[in-house]
């Protein structure tokens, strides 16, 4: 690509994601950092995968409690 078309294309897609009409370019260099903390880290997936079993525990223990209660009548 020539030159002065490569430097008008970079400033036509940084005035259009400047503008909102596109998204801004991936993160590089030192923002990467900061653009990979979007994604949940794996001691957050371990915790939302605990807290899905919990509420499936609880859940047994309810079913139980009510199966207790009414007893035959339902």
């Amino acid at each position: 690509m020539n030159a002065s078309v490569g430097s008008l294309a970079r400033r036509l897609l940084a005035a259009a994601a400047f503008a909102g009409v596109i998204a801004p370019s991936p993160a590089t260099g030192e923002d990467a950092p900061a653009a990979k903390q979007d994604h949940p880290s794996e001691l957050e997936t371990k915790f939302e995968a605990l807290n899905h079993r919990l509420d499936d525990l609880e859940k047994a223990v309810d079913d139980v409690l009510w199966y207790n209660k009414v007893g035959d009548v339902a």
